[in-house]
């Protein structure tokens, strides 16, 4: 027997709309994430081309591993809470 992923359909709109000049900026509230792989990896690259992303955590211990392991981390901008991450956008 053989399975088949796919990422969820909010992921692949925030994909989509890091291409719309409209959006100004994605959140991507990745809080309750319990499991990580190189598909979210990629379309958090993805949306991250954009440079308008921000990764709301808190980040459970598999993806901090995975965007360490990956180099993704210092490249992301990602903050403790959405909370942390709404006022950082209000600036």
């Amino acid at each position: 027997m053989s399975s088949t992923w796919t990422p969820a359909p909010q992921a692949e709109t925030g994909a989509a709309a890091a291409s719309d000049p409209a959006i100004q900026r994605i959140v991507a509230d990745m809080s309750r994430v319990t499991f990580a792989d190189p598909s979210l990896l990629n379309i958090l690259l993805r949306m991250h081309r954009s440079a308008r992303l921000m990764v709301a955590g808190p980040l459970r211990q598999r993806l901090v591993v995975l965007l360490e392991l990956t180099g993704t981390h210092t490249a992301l901008a990602v903050t403790d809470s959405p909370a942390a991450t709404h006022a950082r956008l209000l600036g």
